[in-house]
């Protein structure tokens, strides 16, 4: 009786586990979503500026990129990809008892059900804890993947929009001449970063 609760304990623990890493997930990924409809609309309002400074569109590259592979990787990890490769019928897993090629009928499942209530625990539970821990296992390794290539792309957006400071600095922008910076004070600055032949 201890095991039997100590069994579905672990399972429903497990669970938890999956339901973190699926939220956690979908954090990363509406935190994206919003920073890069924010700066994609303005970067390529002004691309016909950045691209003139092949310092800055290396840095924005590589923040498209990572955005890309970090939306790849969340996506990894809410649907993850596991095969489980037998034939064996699992009287917890919803995919076995949801197929008509295992259980025709309720009369089927119920049948089948009865006939192996004893090993319930001791087998199909056991086999479909080690179903879920492997599905948890790959969540987190693709969570922390994700997490490590989405600081990068945080830390690459900031040294980004610190680089298109630079072009301003080189015309001559100081404080005291405007309160403000903005994109036409940018535009303003020599762009011959890119440019070959110009004087």
């Amino acid at each position: 009786m201890q095991n039997k609760e100590n069994s579905w304990k672990i399972y429903q623990i497990v669970i938890d586990w999956i339901k973190f890493a699926d939220t956690k997930a979908g954090v990363f990924f509406s935190i994206n979503i919003a920073l890069l409809a924010l700066t994609v609309p303005e970067f390529i309002k002004n691309f016909s500026f950045i691209k003139d400074y092949c310092y800055i569109l290396l840095f924005l590259s590589l923040y498209i990129i990572l955005a890309i592979i970090v939306f790849f990787m969340l996506i990894s990890c809410i649907f993850p990809r596991l095969s489980t490769n037998t034939d064996k019928k699992n009287l917890i897993f919803f995919g076995d008892i949801a197929n008509k090629d295992k259980f025709n009928t309720v009369e089927g499942y119920a049948k089948e059900f009865l006939k192996d209530e004893d090993n319930l625990e001791k087998d199909h539970l056991l086999e479909q804890i080690k179903y879920v821990a492997e599905i948890a296992n790959i969540k987190f390794n693709m969570m922390k993947l994700a997490s490590k290539l989405f600081i990068s792309q945080i830390i690459i957006l900031i040294i980004t929009l610190l680089l298109l400071l630079i072009p301003v600095y080189e015309n001559g922008y100081t404080k005291g001449s405007k309160a403000t910076l903005t994109v036409d004070d940018i535009k303003k600055a020599p762009s011959n970063t890119c440019r070959k032949g110009d004087n």
